[in-house]
């Protein structure tokens, strides 16, 4: 087991995208800090595509060239088949001009951990965080080594919570809600390769993906449902959000969750047609009522960020973003509370509601449109005000891709913008505005 140190500035628990790039910002700025991870690197997960705003999150640690060479697979955009209409949309039509991501998770967080070990941070991996303790003048953590079996503790200054859906802080001190509104089941799998749609709507065989830039594939299923095909470098990925109306439906598809994930996706529009030359190659993954939100975003010197902060329906591909984001502005109010530590209050309170704001507008793009509460729509007029004119318009031909947050063009308004300008200024594919068809 590699040895822990008795103490820190700053203690890190996961080393996924949000606990590496806090890591890596604080490393950069000479600040003293461990990242404990439960896994043994490279290790799997999903999430695996990525909306092109990621970059200036990667720049900032100078990452960005050795994510470059593992030649990922770059996606154009975006189809949407949703109420039997397929739309579309192109990052390339809202000023972005380097690529959005389809990933291997296990190679992208590699990159971005290893990257933080470069930069100075001390990082150890297989190890458990087993409890979180404030007090006057720090935070005391305690820790396990899966194999040694070690346990331990060590004082650091402040706790940064990346470690995931493992939640680790706010399980412990009771701060997370699980959202009644996202009670699904998500059932995914990979296929050998799949074709795919590329830019021009052309159906597309799996061989060409490095030269032919597939888009994200999503289907709705009704009720909210939707499926998704993501294609990767070796693989394609293909999964399912399966709302609580269409459980029986599902489990009578097949004698086990193979059969039944199987039924369920070849009964999807379109996509069934993609996936006919494909075979599935790994074990079906579920998991169950899986969307939370939080009460708090921190509290005495613990922040929260990533999926160990919320996490909900991931329709739109901002998880990855939003904790970057959430890393970048916890590092920043943790390192400015090391050096003025009478202004600590300040910094806190200034990274919880710059993330909540994030965090509201997740949310907002992930409910149907008769679903969005009131207060809701009034918090995120404050994101909106956040954003640049490029992203408020993205978003906006997000939500059009689906039946979704019909009323963020009244947002718009309230800052002098709208959904014409999305048509007539930034150039929006005609498919956008005008259905295309099934």
């Amino acid at each position: 087991m590699e040895l822990i140190p008795k103490k820190c500035e700053v203690l890190v628990i996961g080393g996924g995208p949000a606990g590496s790039m806090a890591a890596s910002l604080l490393a950069q700025k000479g600040v003293d800090v461990v990242v404990l991870e439960k896994e043994k690197f490279p290790r799997y997960t999903v999430g695996e595509s990525l909306i092109p705003h990621f970059w200036k999150f990667t720049d900032a640690i100078g990452a960005s060239k050795a994510i470059e060479v593992a030649n990922f697979i770059k996606k154009a955009g975006g189809f949407v088949h949703w109420e039997g209409v397929l739309r579309t949309v192109s990052f390339g039509n809202f000023g972005f001009t380097r690529p959005a991501l389809h990933v291997e998770r296990a190679e992208f967080d590699q990159i971005l951990l290893d990257r933080s070990k470069e930069l100075g941070a001390k990082v150890v991996e297989e190890t458990t965080v087993k409890g979180v303790k404030n007090h006057d003048k720090g935070v005391t953590v305690r820790y396990r080594h899966s194999t040694s079996k070690e346990k331990g503790t060590i004082e650091a200054q402040y706790v940064i919570d990346a470690s995931g859906q493992n939640v680790v802080v706010g399980k412990q001190h009771k701060l997370i809600d699980f959202d009644e509104n996202f009670k699904f089941q998500a059932v995914w799998g990979y296929f050998d390769k799949a074709d795919y749609l590329n830019k021009k709507g052309e159906v597309t065989p799996f061989e060409r993906r490095f030269e032919d830039s597939p888009m994200t594939m999503i289907s709705d299923t009704g009720e909210w449902g939707w499926v998704w095909q993501i294609v990767l470098k070796d693989s394609v990925s293909l999964g399912a959000l399966i709302p609580r109306n269409h459980l029986q439906k599902f489990k009578s598809g097949g004698e086990n969750l193979e059969e039944r994930f199987l039924t369920y996706i070849r009964q999807t529009p379109l996509i069934h047609k993609l996936i006919e030359n494909g075979k599935l190659v790994s074990k079906i993954k579920t998991v169950r009522d899986y969307a939370y939100k939080p009460q708090k975003l921190a509290f005495d010197r613990c922040y929260m960020v990533g999926d160990a902060a919320a996490f909900f329906d991931p329709i739109n591909s901002e998880g990855i973003t939003i904790a970057m984001y959430g890393a970048t502005i916890a590092a920043w109010a943790v390192e400015k509370s090391l050096k003025r530590p009478h202004r600590s209050d300040f910094y806190r309170d200034t990274f919880c509601r710059s993330l909540q704001i994030r965090l509201d507008l997740f949310q907002l793009l992930a409910f149907p449109d008769e679903m969005i509460p009131e207060h809701l729509i009034q918090k995120v007029k404050d994101s909106v005000l956040n954003q640049s004119d490029n992203e408020n318009y993205l978003t906006l031909a997000q939500l059009m891709l689906t039946s979704r947050g019909k009323d963020f063009p009244e947002l718009l308004e309230s800052i002098g913008l709208s959904d014409k300008e999305v048509y007539q200024t930034m150039d929006v594919p005609s498919e956008l505005q005008v259905p295309i068809g099934v």
